[in-house]
């Protein structure tokens, strides 16, 4: 009976090791969604510009050339849709100021986050693309985020987002659509500090409401990934305007 239950033990034994090396932890994979960084170039080349892209989950999409994004202009900034058939992503986009199209064709690597194809205009230049999902933890600032502020006093809870880049500076979409795109948008662009978990950033609005300027602070929640009791103001002040909140994006 002793030698039966030892053999049949062995079995067990043998049995699950080989179940273990045959149904390995399936590799992790990535939603085309998200926040995108990389290059764009003429002709053959995939590099020469830096661009970024923020791909949403209502079919809208954002296209942004840094060529004029931290300088004193923000008509490199398009907006449009995208469609999605398998792994192949089309995109149609537009300058929300002095309209002009661009169209990107690309393959999606769900196994990377990377993006990359060719790209058109409306005058027929043609050039390459390669963009790279940005993949950083709770604990990063750097990322797309989405909340929403109130004024001092108000009830009224409005959307907006942001993207943190890693070299100090940050947009924000004033949007009631809760994104990058819309009819109805005015984005401001400027710097961010942080330190002892405390964010804050001096904003500049270079369109829609022109040439104002606003400042914020928030705690850095890097457990939730959260920008909490935050308060924001005009100018100089950090409290005169009201209070928000954010939450970072993992699409």
């Amino acid at each position: 009976m002793k030698k039966s239950i030892f053999l049949f033990a062995i079995l067990v034994s043998l049995f699950s090791c080989s179940k273990n090396e045959d149904d390995p932890t399936p590799a992790k994979t990535y939603d085309i969604k998200g926040y995108y960084q990389g290059t764009l170039g003429n002709g053959a080349a995939e590099a020469g510009f830096k661009i970024a892209m923020v791909i949403e989950e209502n079919g809208k999409v954002t296209f942004i050339n840094y060529f004029k994004y931290n300088g004193s202009t923000a008509d490199e900034i398009y907006y449009g849709t995208y469609t999605l058939s398998g792994n192949q992503i089309t995109i149609t986009s537009s300058r929300l100021s002095s309209p002009f199209a661009v169209n990107f064709t690309g393959t999606f690597d769900s196994a990377t986050g990377k993006l990359s194809g060719s790209w058109t205009n409306e005058n027929n230049y043609t050039g390459k693309f390669s963009i790279n999902k940005n993949i950083t933890g709770k604990d990063n600032i750097t990322g797309y985020w989405k909340g929403s502020y109130m004024g001092i006093g108000g009830t009224t809870k409005y959307s907006y987002c942001m993207i943190v880049e890693n070299d100090g500076t940050c947009s924000i979409s004033n949007n009631q659509d809760g994104g990058f795109t819309g009819a109805t948008i005015s984005t401001a662009y400027g710097n961010y500090s942080l330190g002892n978990n405390v964010f804050s950033c001096f904003i500049r609005y270079e369109y829609g409401t022109s040439g104002i300027k606003y400042s914020l602070k928030a705690n850095n929640n890097t457990t939730d990934g959260k920008l909490m009791d935050g308060t924001w103001g005009s100018e100089n002040s950090y409290t005169d305007g009201g209070t928000w909140t954010m939450t970072k994006m993992y699409y």
